[in-house]
């Protein structure tokens, strides 16, 4: 799996685009009086398409990486009672399977490498390289160096394996935290960028002749335009700052 990349099922680019048809259509109604205004909005909701990938290649890279956490304290139990890397991926796998069940990234991964290294006797670290490299995560890069190196040179891997693997589990943990910590505030910033559209939808349905004044003329139109270019922009923002790397 290249996890640089997300491509959409049938049933999900089905609902992707009926969602967003629905959307489009709401806000036409809201803020123009008129679904033909649907047309300017087609543009964006295929642009849409990448940014929302974009969204799902980091919510599968976050769950990868979550579970490699715990991949990690499981071979580095492995290690201290003297098994190998082939050994420590066999016994990793059980405890993955029973917390992430059978289909979850890392155990497919985990069982890639597994049926790599006895059927065709593929080198353990390559394979796990190989795995920092699609993943794109440089966690995963680095536990694979540490592991590299210590079997290239003849290194305590047992003491080597261990210290890397706490390391970067301590970091994986305090980004875990820190996406949490930022959670609350993305959710808070997007319930505030839909207020706009809740105002004009409360005014549009209490008083509609108090709104009627926006409808069909250019002032009107530019007005609504700037609210809608105003709340996408703030929307974007707030998913920038909100985004914190270690």
């Amino acid at each position: 799996m290249d996890y640089n990349d997300y491509k959409f099922s049938r049933e999900e680019r089905l609902k992707y685009y009926g969602l967003m048809l629905l959307v489009a259509l709401a806000i036409s109604w809201l803020m123009y009086d008129s679904i033909i205004a649907l047309v300017i909005f087609l543009p964006l909701i295929i642009f849409g398409e990448r940014y929302y990938k974009k969204l799902l290649i980091e919510k599968r890279r976050n769950q990868l990486l979550m579970e490699f956490k715990d991949f990690l304290y499981l071979i580095s139990s492995s290690f201290a009672l003297g098994r190998n890397m082939s050994k420590a991926i066999k016994e990793s796998l059980n405890g993955l399977r029973q917390v992430y069940g059978l289909d979850s990234l890392m155990v497919r991964e985990l069982e890639a490498i597994d049926n790599s290294i006895e059927e065709a006797n593929d080198l353990d670290y390559v394979l796990l390289e190989n795995l920092g490299e699609r993943s794109g995560l440089e966690d995963i890069c680095d536990f694979a160096k540490v592991y590299k190196n210590c079997k290239e040179t003849g290194g305590n891997i047992v003491s080597a394996v261990d210290g890397a693997a706490k390391i970067i589990s301590d970091k994986i943990e305090i980004e875990n935290n820190i996406r949490l910590a930022t959670s609350q505030r993305k959710t808070e910033g997007r319930i505030i960028g839909i207020m706009p559209f809740l105002i004009v939808a409360f005014l549009k349905l209490s008083s509609p002749d108090y709104i009627a004044v926006l409808y069909n003329n250019l002032t009107g139109i530019l007005i609504m335009s700037l609210c809608i270019g105003v709340t996408i922009v703030s929307l974007y923002l707030v998913e920038r700052i909100c985004r914190v790397e270690i």
